[in-house]
C-alpha cells in the first residue's frame, strides 16, 4: 500500500516480500514515483512483512537507487530480526538507514548526514588557494 503524507512517501509492505510480492509492487509503482505527488523521502515500511527473499532485497536496493537519483531521502523501517539480518547480509545498512522503527532509522539518517557534512568540511579545509 502506498501513502504520501507530510512529504513522506510510505511504501507499506504486507506479507512476504518474495518474487510474487516484488512483481505486485512493480506493477503498483509502474507509473513512476513522481505520479504520487510531492514528497521528499521514501520510507519502506516492513512492519507487516514476514520475510524477504533475494528478489525483495534487490527490489529495495533498486528502489533506493531510483530515489537517490531523484535527490530524495530513503530509509527502511519496521524490520523484524530476520529481515534485518538479511538486509545486513547484503550490506544494505551501509547504503541507507535501516531501523526497527521509524525513530531508529531517522537517527541513522541524521548520523549519515552529519558524517557527510563533516567529510565536506574536512576536504574544503585542505584545499590549497590559487597563487598562495
Amino acid at each position: 500500500m502506498i501513502v504520501v503524507d507530510s512529504g513522506i512517501f510510505f511504501l507499506q509492505i504486507k506479507g512476504d516480500l518474495d518474487l510474487d510480492g516484488v512483481e505486485n509492487l512493480q506493477i503498483e509503482l509502474a507509473q513512476g514515483l513522481d505520479a504520487y505527488g510531492e514528497w521528499e523521502q521514501l520510507s519502506v515500511d516492513l512492519f507487516n512483512a514476514h520475510s524477504i527473499c533475494s528478489a525483495g532485497v534487490l527490489f529495495i536496493s533498486d528502489l533506493f537507487q531510483q530515489v537517490e537519483a531523484l535527490g530524495k531521502g530513503f530509509m527502511v523501517i519496521g524490520c523484524n530480526d530476520e529481515i534485518l539480518r538479511r538486509m545486513k547480509l547484503f550490506r544494505l545498512h551501509t547504503q541507507f538507514p535501516i531501523g526497527i522503527n521509524k525513530s531508529s532509522a531517522e537517527l541513522a539518517e541524521e548520523k549519515k548526514k552529519r558524517e557527510m557534512r563533516k567529510t565536506r568540511v574536512e576536504t574544503s579545509v585542505n584545499v590549497p588557494r590559487p597563487g598562495g
